[in-house]
């Protein structure tokens, strides 16, 4: 059985679909290092006007570093990426240019109904890397559209 390790500040209450995409993960043995999950009123981050629309603050979303979960990187990309300890940020985001999902994580994100985003690659606001954000951000569609209305009393802690 896999685990969730949460990074410093990192709260575990999530969207009970996000949390079964999570433990269906760490059924398969897959452990998960997570950077952020639920962002909600009490966190800095959600004071910025750009986070309080972000899908981590209705718990729907999950960020994470491929250095962290070599696990989960071959689960989801297979071969289609090879990242080496000791590369740095612009080592690893053209590494990650070409990443394909694997069989088996298509399916799992499909599963789920998963859209990974490269963090690594997008752009900041000068046209450049994104610099700091140097992660993957994951997060499952909702019928609710994720939204903090609709969501109702449906938390759940992942452990």
């Amino acid at each position: 059985m896999g685990k969730l390790t949460k990074k410093k500040g990192v709260q575990n209450t999530v969207r009970p679909e996000l949390a079964e995409a999570l433990k269906d993960l760490m059924s398969m043995g897959i452990n998960i290092t997570a950077t952020s999950l639920l962002r909600d009123v009490n966190n800095p981050m959600y004071k910025n006007k750009s986070n309080a629309g972000s899908t981590h603050s209705t718990g729907a979303a999950i960020d994470w570093q491929w250095q962290d979960n070599p696990e989960f990187v071959k689960f989801l990309f297979g071969d289609s990426v090879t990242v080496e300890p000791g590369m740095d940020k612009e080592q690893i985001a053209d590494a990650l240019k070409n990443a394909t999902l694997s069989k088996q994580g298509a399916a799992w994100c499909k599963k789920h109904n998963i859209t990974i985003l490269d963090e690594y690659n997008m752009p900041n606001y000068k046209g450049g890397k994104s610099g700091g954000r140097n992660h993957f951000h994951m997060e499952v569609q909702t019928k609710d559209g994720n939204t903090r209305g609709n969501q109702g009393k449906g938390k759940t802690k992942i452990e």
